[in-house]
């Protein structure tokens, strides 16, 4: 057994007193505890490592006059089919075909037809077929109801030519491709979903 000295008086004291017989002081002599090594150094990197790379933004590609007429050849025959169908069941007795009643029914098929499949994703039959989709023009998403409605009032009457020509002559040069004056009240445009290759 050591022995060990008091540090106030310099008295021997035991190693397991804990104050000095003499003076009362606190001796306090613990046993040495081994010391923890201290924790590792983390190596410093050379560079930060970059955050992984995020997904490129979606480029929209305009749909053309072409992929968009034969879209419209392809909805214009499923709306006949559609007229054809019901004027035999129920218009042919009532409405001859130059009279203003079968204008306005001829209309609103017509308008019915583009407005739901559209409020729908976007797409017509022919749009499907064609892999378009009409959406709004600023997020490139299914626009509104509101805005199908508005795009779509000319369908089915003799002024889509005038909606298309005032269109055409409006865009002349439009990135977008809008053809029709109706999808710029509408805020609307016509997008491709063919994959780019």
């Amino acid at each position: 057994m050591s022995t060990n000295y008091c540090p106030n008086c310099g008295a021997a004291v035991d190693p397991d007193e804990n104050f000095c017989k003499d003076c009362g002081a606190a001796i306090g002599f613990e046993e040495p505890t081994a010391k923890e090594p201290p924790p590792p150094a983390v190596p410093a990197t050379e560079e930060a490592i970059p955050p992984p790379p995020s997904a490129p933004e979606t480029q929209a590609v305009y749909a053309g006059f072409w992929e968009r007429f034969l879209a419209y050849i392809i909805d214009a025959i499923v709306i006949g089919i559609i007229w054809v169908i019901l004027s035999a069941v129920f218009l042919q007795n009532y409405y001859p075909p130059w009279t203003v009643p079968f204008g306005l029914i001829n209309w609103l098929i017509a308008f019915v037809y583009f407005w739901a499949f559209e409020t729908r994703n976007g797409q017509t039959i022919g749009k499907i077929a064609l892999k378009l989709r009409t959406v709004d023009e600023d997020s490139l998403v299914v626009a509104g109801p509101g805005s199908y409605f508005v795009n779509n009032l000319s369908r089915g009457l003799w002024w889509i030519i005038a909606d298309f020509i005032i269109g055409i002559l409006a865009n002349s040069g439009d990135e977008k491709k809008r053809l029709r004056i109706l999808q710029n009240l509408s805020k609307t445009v016509v997008i491709s979903e063919k994959e780019i290759t």
